[in-house]
């Protein structure tokens, strides 16, 4: 009996102590975890926001195309009038102007919503605005022109307006992060790091810059081919 009680105090004295750690040593681990933590919220949130404004530009879209449809509105048939004109698209020249001057007022446009803590709402309602738009657009064209008249709008403008639409999208997303960053200043919210909206204005302009240069290339190739669809089917 005393070798077993010998035994078994020996194995209790070889259990692991557990002690009370020093105030600030139990939050080290997750600290080091935090960066990661934080840079997938940060993902998630650009996801999340690239979604709805996408959804709001559908919806838009969609909006646009019931409201000419029913007829409520002459607006959309008087751009439909412009793009069945072929002379609006006999010059190469004027074409990337037109083109290019609207999609630099445009990437203005989301690039200075950056700047206010409203921001995220406001290219919210600019991108369903555009949305309405093009919308009500392709509800005239059809109206005017039936099926064959959609499809040499969509000809004459599907590329040139895909672009932009990528370009916009993508700006948004480092415009809505600066605003919100700039939201939660007002709040009183610190940022988690003191660079963090140094950082974002940063991303914030170098993206505009690019989406000039990659919009005046994507004009320049929509030009091109709204000129060469416009002289084969206008």
């Amino acid at each position: 009996m005393r070798a077993a009680r010998a035994a078994a105090a020996e194995q209790f004295f070889r259990l692991p102590r557990w002690r009370i750690a020093p105030k600030g040593e139990l939050r080290s681990e997750p600290q080091s975890h935090r960066p990661t933590i934080r840079k997938d919220r940060k993902e998630a949130g650009r996801w999340r926001a690239g979604l709805m404004f996408s959804t709001l530009f559908l919806m838009g879209d969609l909006g646009g195309v019931l409201a000419g449809r029913l007829g409520g509105c002459t607006w959309g048939q008087e751009l439909a009038a412009y793009y069945s004109q072929a002379e609006h698209f006999a010059h190469w020249t004027q074409v990337f102007a037109d083109l290019y001057s609207g999609a630099f007022l445009q990437c203005t446009i989301v690039f200075l919503c950056g700047f206010s803590a409203l921001g995220p709402g406001l290219i919210g309602l600019f991108l369903a605005g555009k949305g309405v738009m093009l919308g009500l657009c392709a509800a005239g064209v059809y109206s005017n022109g039936g099926a064959h008249g959609l499809v040499v709008y969509w000809l004459l403008t599907c590329l040139s307006d895909l672009i932009l639409l990528v370009l916009l999208l993508w700006l948004a997303l480092s415009a809505q992060a600066l605003g919100v960053t700039l939201l939660h200043a007002l709040r009183g919210q610190a940022p988690h790091t003191r660079r963090a909206p140094v950082s974002m204005l940063q991303r914030l302009v170098l993206s505009y810059l690019a989406a000039l240069l990659i919009g005046a290339a994507g004009c320049l190739v929509g030009a091109g081919s709204a000129v060469l669809f416009a002289g084969v089917l206008l």
